[in-house]
């Protein structure tokens, strides 16, 4: 059993990105032949999807706008994950190990027609470290599915409320400055220095309200 005990530093973060980014009628063209298949790894697997099968095009599905608010990052209609130039400009400035940015253009529709819009980048986060501490988070559980009375053995914590607070160990800090753990779903972790970086960017992001998460380090070990 590990004993452990809250610290200040490292400063981990998490953000209503990406389960709140504001979803945008964009459909997408694909380089690969098994586009759902690239959708399943790159939504709920966190696994590193096959960059030959990386999107060619984003074109619109519907109306013709991207909200002010989601101006640096939204979701398509079936949840690929898009971020602006300004926004890759701040990641790539960080250690993105675990990140993949495929830059793709966005047509007005499927025949081609310019939209006027830049290229855009679609981000496929599949990094992760062990690092959640259930015990000590606040507001996860692991989810019960229809018709059955308690969670499956291989169930993953998931946020039960949209203000939850998770717990990880002080190792979290090191390396990579965006990462998943493979233990709760819904959640990416940024590091101090990206999340200030972020902060101090003109971005039009409201799913980027980042809040704090508990960070405890290891006391000793009690047999």
């Amino acid at each position: 059993m590990t004993d452990w005990h809250q610290v200040e530093n490292p400063k981990i973060w998490i953000s209503r990105f990406p389960r709140f980014l504001d979803i945008v009628s964009f459909n997408w063209s694909c380089h690969g032949e098994d586009k759902l298949e690239f959708i399943r790894t790159f939504k709920y697997r966190h696994k590193k999807v096959d960059a030959k099968a990386r999107p060619r095009f984003l074109y619109f599905d519907g109306q013709r706008k991207v909200p002010s608010t989601a101006r640096d990052a939204f979701k398509t209609i079936d949840g690929l994950q898009v971020i602006s130039q300004a926004l890759h400009d701040v990641l790539v400035q960080f250690d993105m190990t675990g990140v993949q940015l495929f830059e793709v253009p966005i047509l007005a529709d499927l025949k081609g027609a310019p939209s006027g819009l830049p290229n855009h980048f679609v981000m496929n986060v599949y990094g992760t470290k062990d690092a959640l501490i259930p015990e000590l988070s606040e507001n996860i559980e692991k989810p019960i599915y229809h018709g059955e009375t308690e969670p499956r053995p291989n169930a993953r914590w998931a946020p039960k409320y949209e203000h939850y607070v998770p717990a990880v160990s002080a190792s979290s800090g090191e390396g990579a400055d965006i990462w998943c753990d493979p233990n709760l779903t819904s959640t990416y972790f940024f590091s101090d220095r990206l999340k200030s970086a972020i902060d101090a960017a003109d971005l039009k992001v409201k799913a980027l309200k980042f809040s704090q998460a508990r960070v405890f380090d290891a006391e000793r070990q009690l047999l």
